[in-house]
């Protein structure tokens, strides 16, 4: 890696960006899977990083107000992960908004 920011893709928004998320960077991988987008139109969009699929929307989220901030979050379970061999991870993305309101 050269440590340099190259533009790969790019996709057209149906708003004005208003916030911004990249979802951690999974153990041993290079480059991190999702990117989620709060626009002024209420809309909060899901898109995937990876190369074969990359900037397709993976899920759509019609919200009460524009949202104001978002965040992934990877949380680790305490316990064996499905097949009981390690600990299993699950990402939750949450929004931050000056109304509240669940989403």
């Amino acid at each position: 890696m050269t440590g340099q920011l190259m533009e790969v893709e790019k996709n057209e928004m149906s708003g004005d960006v208003a916030c911004l998320d990249i979802a951690p960077i999974p153990e041993g991988r290079q480059r991190s899977r999702f990117l989620a987008v709060g626009s002024y139109d209420n809309t909060i969009r899901i898109l995937s990083l990876d190369p074969e699929d990359c900037m397709q929307v993976l899920s759509l989220q019609s919200v009460s107000s524009p949202p104001e901030s978002l965040l992934f979050l990877e949380v680790q379970a305490s316990s064996g992960g499905e097949d009981g061999a390690g600990p299993s991870a699950s990402l939750f993305s949450e929004r931050g908004s000056s109304k509240w309101g669940s989403v």
